[in-house]
């Protein structure tokens, strides 16, 4: 993708969804710029990975919403920005029954992070 969001640097929200049918994976590294504060992925049916290395490099992330990315199966290996304290996972249907049970290899890439949310469940 040309989109070249990371020079726009007072970009502190940014929101995608839908429309994206080849989209597979997201965000590419060096997409998006460091500094953004929230981020929402909202039905992007064909997701299956989050680039664990780019979400990573955001490191004033303190919001990452994903919702309706029914293909989405796992979160990245690498960890998840250590500034995230708030997580929202809702309507994904492959990745959500992993979360549910609160233990197991999803359950510990986000178990630090203060606030969760997992489709109408909440934990802080």
């Amino acid at each position: 993708m040309a989109w070249k969001l990371a020079e726009l640097h007072s970009l502190s929200h940014f929101k995608i969804e839908g429309g994206c049918q080849n989209l597979v994976s997201f965000p590419e590294e060096g997409l998006l710029p460091t500094n953004l504060n929230s981020l929402r992925i909202s039905r992007l049916l064909n997701l299956k990975y989050l680039e664990g290395g780019a979400l990573q490099k955001l490191s004033s992330l303190k919001t990452l919403e994903i919702n309706g990315c029914n293909e989405l199966n796992s979160l990245p290996e690498h960890e998840l920005p250590f500034s995230l304290s708030s997580l929202t996972i809702r309507n994904c249907s492959l990745l959500n029954p992993k979360l549910q049970e609160r233990r197991g290899r999803e359950w510990i890439k986000i178990s630090r992070i203060p606030s969760t949310h997992l489709d109408d469940e909440v934990s802080d």
